[in-house]
């Protein structure tokens, strides 16, 4: 076992104890399969990403009126904190939004992503990136002959 960084350690411990001690048997069994597996390398199978999603393989709209599209998603794959990301996207689709996104963010975190269309949607944190007077800009903006919008945010 690497233990480079026992303080990562102890606050990956405390957090776990904290969360009680049927969730840390719980873990504990996974770990024990995953340590079983290692030991027999024919039993383990590698989580495969499909080679596309299905909002990747959908033709595109060539036409049609594009809408505002509110996404928000989060990312805690260090252990050390939670990543909130959000974006709002130009688009006559939920598809064409995600394949806007995977330009930006991974392929995975765009398909994770939580979508809402007008800038009136609801997704998680959207308050956090949005004032009334932002939101009010977006639904001016999604309304009018604006071809392209993309912002993107992270916290």
């Amino acid at each position: 076992m690497n233990q480079s960084n026992p303080d990562q350690i102890q606050r990956l411990a405390r957090h776990l104890a904290s969360l009680g001690r049927e969730n840390a048997e719980r873990l504990q069994l996974v770990v024990d399969e995953a340590l079983r597996l290692l030991d027999d390398p024919e039993l383990v199978i590698p989580e495969v990403q499909p080679e596309a999603f299905p909002w990747e393989q959908e033709e595109p709209e060539v036409s049609g009126p594009k809408g505002i599209y509110l996404v928000t998603v989060t990312d805690d794959a260090t252990g050390e904190g939670l990543t909130v990301y959000f974006a709002a996207v130009l688009a006559r689709s939920e598809s064409e939004a995600r394949r806007s996104l995977s330009r930006h963010w991974t392929r995975n975190l765009a398909h994770l992503a939580t979508l809402a269309r007008g800038a009136d949607g609801v997704v998680p944190y959207a308050d956090l990136f949005l004032s009334p007077k932002l939101r009010a800009a977006l639904e001016r903006l999604g309304s009018g002959p604006i071809n392209r919008i993309h912002m993107v945010a992270a916290m």
